[in-house]
């Protein structure tokens, strides 16, 4: 290589170290290696076809291990949406850490085209994100079933209120808690009882766990090409894959009044792909208006242009409550 002090394998691993990478990975020393250090648990080395995914540090390797367990999960459906797991190097001669090799999927991250979108194109990705997500959702969990539930508080919650989390309140006591925060009559209550019944009675499925418009690829006429960084899958409700919470700045700000229509052309993709029952729609759009309503106050976009003032989100959940009445 020319310029050795620009090779990225240096941010990675020891300069005595490289050539062992190159061995086992099977490249020319004059292959071309480039990197994206964006992510939040990991390094990752690319070549044309391949990507290297090397924990950050101790703490992270048991996010690299779920998403290992993840990938080997999916393997079966052949999804080509969905990187292949071609190897896992334990080689201290390498990395102390274990290193996850895994095909590299085309396309260009849905974050460089989402401020361009309009609100039906983002919800045609949304459809296409739910139709994955559905044949994921079959799979067979495997070892990550005995994975305990992800600690982020936002997520904490949710499973908490669907009952994913082998601990939920009743949801008579869920109904009171929320009632009272969000000052709703006895005719929203009784809907809420009711969403939040049909919803604890969907079985629990294997998920990605952390979709947005960063975990996700697209090619130029907006097909979903490939839906990546596994580490947060785990065992949990199927509500809990389609959290707009999770997307980004963008997305909340110019399409945030659009979201009772994506969620429910989300949800219809979803439940044609599955067999699910038509109705669960309302139940799914009440679920998070009122999930969103809740976390408004702990958002750091709390009143910007963002979230909206609280009135906004209030209002957006009341109305997905009353929705069935006017069905």
């Amino acid at each position: 290589m020319a310029d050795a002090a620009a090779d990225p394998l240096l941010a990675v691993v020891a300069p005595p170290r490289r050539a062992r990478f190159r061995e086992l990975a099977g490249l020319a020393e004059d292959e071309p290696v480039s990197a994206d250090f964006t992510g939040w648990s990991k390094r990752v080395l690319l070549t044309h076809d391949r990507a290297f995914l090397f924990p950050r540090d101790h703490t992270q390797v048991t996010y690299l291990e779920r998403e290992v367990e993840a990938l080997r999960a999916i393997a079966d459906l052949g999804l080509r949406e969905v990187p292949r797991l071609i190897d896992v190097w334990d080689d201290p001669s390498v990395s102390a850490y274990p290193v996850a090799v895994v095909s590299r999927l085309p396309g260009a991250s849905l974050d460089d085209r989402i401020a361009g979108l309009t609100a039906d194109e983002l919800g045609g990705v949304l459809e296409q994100l739910a139709q994955l997500a559905a044949r994921w959702h079959e799979a067979d969990p495997g070892p990550l079933a005995a994975r305990p539930a992800r600690t982020h508080p936002p997520q904490a919650m949710v499973d908490a209120l669907l009952g994913a989390n082998g601990a939920a309140a009743p949801v008579d006591e869920v109904v009171e808690d929320i009632a009272g925060r969000l000052s709703l009559d006895a005719a929203a209550r009784g809907r809420l009882a009711e969403v939040l019944h049909e919803a604890r009675g969907l079985p629990l499925v294997l998920v990605h766990g952390d979709i947005h418009e960063g975990q996700v690829l697209v090619d130029a006429d907006l097909r979903v090409t490939g839906v990546f960084d596994w580490q947060t899958a785990r065992v949990s409700h199927p509500f809990t894959e389609f959290d707009l919470g999770e997307w980004g700045t963008g997305t909340w700000r110019h399409h945030r009044a659009s979201f009772p229509g994506l969620r429910r052309r989300q949800w219809d993709a979803y439940a044609t792909e599955r067999g699910l029952p038509d109705d669960l729609g309302w139940c799914f759009d009440v679920f998070w208006a009122i999930v969103h309503a809740l976390r408004w106050p702990e958002s750091p976009f709390a009143g910007s242009d963002v979230t909206g003032p609280r009135e906004e989100a209030m209002a957006t959940a009341r109305r997905a409550l009353h929705a069935r009445s006017s069905e």
